[in-house]
Parts: C-alpha cells; structure tokens; sequence
C-alpha cells in the first residue's frame, strides 16, 4: 500500500470526476423512474383497455340471405348489434359445393377452434365493428405489442451511457 500525495488541481479533477458520476448515477435514477412510470401507464392503458372491449358492437349477416353481407361488406347498409360482456366479433367464410357464404355475428372467444379449416376460414376481433374487414386484427395484441416495444427502448435509454 503506497501513500500518495494529492495536489490541489488533482482534488478538483477527482471532484469533477465524482460530481460528474453523481450526475450519470442521478440521471440513471431520473431514467428509472420514468421508465417505471412509463411502463405502468402503460400497463393501466391496457387494463383499462381490455375493460372497454368486453362490451363491442359488431355487425351481424350471412351473405345466403343478405346481399350487403358479402366480402367486402356493404357497412352503410348493414345495422350493427351489441354484443353485452364477454362477446367477440366473427367473421366465417364458409365454401361448399363452389358456393361461398360469408356471416358476420356476435360469437364466442372459442368459436373457430371447432371450425373445419378444410372448408371455412374463422376470424375473432376485439374491436368495435371490426368484422367488416377483410383482415381481422386483435387490438390487445396490437396493444400487448406497443407496449413491450416501449418498454425495450425505454431500457435501452436507461442503460445507454
């Protein structure tokens, strides 16, 4: 162990040095904290998301009895329905004998497991009359997706020094 003998302008760099630390390890903390604040709002976004979607509006047909019902749909001609809690929109696209059937309803999360892919194609949507599209999206994916987005280049900020 040496003893080292510390000149009045070498105090001053080590001061500048530790200030300039504090000011990085502050600036982390700074960091932290909204980065925290950012990722519960967040979070509270999507709760209070997911409470919206349990009561949706959708568009209810069958393109057998309704000519406005085919793909694309002819919305300005079609009354949407509510669904009450828990209830998705639907889209099935049914084809037998050459004969193509589009219905739109108010359905079950679980519906399109039981449908034969060999002769239909199934859709669920989360939003207010989503199943007039022709791609079906779930906005709490989308969502889900954002967030964690956010959250990645938030760390990345916080960690970047």
């Amino acid at each position: 162990h040496t003893n080292q003998t510390i000149f009045p302008a070498q105090s001053s760099e080590i001061f500048h040095r530790f200030s300039d630390r504090k000011l990085v390890s502050s600036r982390c903390d700074k960091s932290s904290e909204m980065a925290s604040k950012i990722i519960l709002l967040l979070f509270s976004l999507s709760a209070l998301h997911l409470e919206y979607v349990t009561a949706i509006r959708c568009y209810e047909c069958s393109s057998s009895d309704n000519k406005y019902c085919n793909d694309p749909p002819d919305t300005g001609s079609l009354q949407p329905v509510d669904c009450g809690n828990g209830g998705v929109c639907t889209k099935e696209i049914l084809t037998v004998f050459d004969k193509t059937v589009v219905s739109r309803w108010c359905g079950d999360a679980n519906f399109c497991k039981n449908v034969d892919e060999s002769i239909a194609t199934c859709s669920l949507c989360l939003t207010d009359l989503c199943n007039s599209s022709s791609f079906l999206k779930s906005s709490q994916a989308l969502l889900i997706l954002t967030a964690f987005l956010a959250s990645i280049e938030v760390l990345r900020r916080m960690f970047a020094v």
